[in-house]
């Protein structure tokens, strides 16, 4: 059993959020590009054509974060409190960073 205070576990969940602020400040970027500034700086009540090219793809990539990321979190939350983190669930925070 690997020590859970330390554990590659935490870590990915840690750089996965941090993964996730540089998904929303890429989004954010090609947003400000695609709508203007007054589209952003707005209360955006009407909706909006989706989001073009390269700049579609990084907000469906964003949003599909935005979906797994809260059982991510749950799923390093129960392996971290039971203490039964291992290689597996090592190898499988290290899958999902990877795959964000």
């Amino acid at each position: 059993m690997l020590d859970p205070t330390h554990s590659v576990e935490l870590t990915m969940l840690l750089a996965s959020s941090l993964l996730g602020i540089v998904h929303l400040l890429i989004v954010a970027q090609f947003s400000r590009q695609q709508y203007g500034l007054k589209w952003v700086g707005s209360a955006r009540d009407e909706p909006r054509e989706p989001m073009t090219g390269v700049g579609g793809r990084v907000e469906r990539a964003y949003r599909n974060f935005l979906e797994t990321f809260p059982y991510f979190i749950a799923a390093v939350a129960v392996v971290t409190i039971s203490g039964e983190v291992d290689r597996v669930s090592a190898w499988g925070a290290v899958a999902y960073f990877g795959g964000g």
